[in-house]
């Protein structure tokens, strides 16, 4: 199957990361690994108040320089930069995933789809999400978590199990 495949595989390029781990047992104890891989507008402009017609780079607050727009071209995070070849790696792996939850999302919930794609359509180097309509995505490795949604997430977050437990299939939040 795809998932056992995939775990084959994850544990494959993390190298030995991947173990049981019975969380509940361990509670608030249990630390556990997590790979940040995400496209950050992290110094965006909110342009509140601004002409509509402005460039950005013509901008500046009364007694203050003009603002440097090239703080505000969305980055990888720095988690990626650092952990270029296992980012790669886990791309190859999960591609096929990420292939069925396009695919998914798209036929389920098509307005939901086209909310998230808006924001990440046009990435520095006309560079694509491999997670497209996602800005990237979060892997945790060796926890157990409750079904929820970050304060950060945009409509939905996809909660995605990879496990050779019983269940876990496709979570949408």
């Amino acid at each position: 199957s795809m998932r056992d495949t995939l775990l084959h595989k994850m544990e494959y390029i993390l190298s030995g990361q991947v173990k049981y781990v019975d969380t509940e047992s361990e509670g608030i104890n249990n630390i556990f690994g997590a790979l940040h891989a995400s496209w950050y507008p992290r110094f965006a402009k909110n342009g509140y108040g601004a002409p509509s017609t402005a460039d950005p780079s013509t901008l500046q607050r009364d007694g203050r320089r003009p603002v440097n727009t090239s703080l505000n071209v969305p980055r990888l995070s720095k988690e990626i930069k650092d952990n270029q070849e296992v980012y790669q790696m886990l791309l190859d792996a999960l591609c096929p995933v990420f292939e069925w939850i396009y695919a998914t999302l798209k036929r389920l919930f098509p307005d939901t789809f086209l909310s998230l794609s808006i924001s990440v359509q046009f990435l520095p180097n006309s560079t694509t999400s491999p997670v497209y309509p996602f800005a990237g995505f979060v892997l945790n490795v060796n926890v157990s978590t409750r079904m929820h949604r970050d304060t950060g997430d945009k409509d939905i977050c996809l909660v995605l199990i990879i496990s050779d437990c019983v269940g876990g299939e496709l979570v949408l939040v």
